[in-house]
C-alpha cells in the first residue's frame, strides 16, 4: 500500500508542478487552441518535472515518513513544514545539478526552480497526508 500511496503522490505532484513548469518556463507562448494542445503541452511539463520528482522527491519522502514516526502532536502542520523545507533543499538539489551543466547563468533560474519545485512538492505533501488520513479512516 505504500508504494501504491507514493505512486499516486507523484503523478498528482508532477501533474501540479508540470502545469506550473509550462507557464513559468513560457514553453507554450502561443497559447492554447484546443484541449488536445493543453494536454499535450501538460505532458511535456510533466516529462520535465517527472525525473526530479522521482530522483529528488521520493527519497526526501521517505525521509519525512521516518522523521514523522517520532512526532507525536501537530503531525499535519509539521509534516506539511517539512514538505515545504524539503522543496527548497529539492531546489537547492536541482540548481546544483544545472550548476554542474552550465555554470553561473543557472543562479538566474533558481527563482523559477524554487517555484516549480515547491508546486511539486506542496502537493506531493498534502495527497500522501491525505491518502494516509483516508487509509485509516478505511481500516
Amino acid at each position: 500500500m505504500k508504494l501504491i500511496k507514493r505512486i499516486l503522490a507523484t503523478i498528482a505532484s508532477s501533474i501540479c508542478g508540470g502545469a506550473v513548469c509550462i507557464e513559468i518556463f513560457e514553453l507554450n507562448s502561443l497559447g492554447y487552441t484546443s484541449i488536445l494542445d493543453f494536454l499535450s503541452t501538460l505532458l511535456i511539463g510533466v516529462y520535465l518535472t517527472a525525473p526530479f520528482i522521482i530522483i529528488v522527491g521520493i527519497p526526501c519522502s521517505i525521509a519525512i515518513t521516518s522523521i514523522m514516526k517520532y512526532i507525536n502532536s501537530l503531525k499535519v502542520l509539521i509534516e506539511l513544514i517539512l514538505y515545504l523545507l524539503f522543496g527548497i533543499v529539492g531546489a537547492l538539489a536541482v540548481l546544483t545539478l544545472f550548476l554542474l551543466s552550465d555554470g553561473i547563468s543557472a543562479f538566474s533560474l533558481f527563482p523559477r526552480i524554487l517555484i516549480v519545485t515547491l508546486s511539486c512538492a506542496l502537493p506531493f505533501g498534502l495527497s500522501s497526508i491525505l491518502m494516509n488520513r483516508l487509509y485509516k479512516k478505511t481500516i
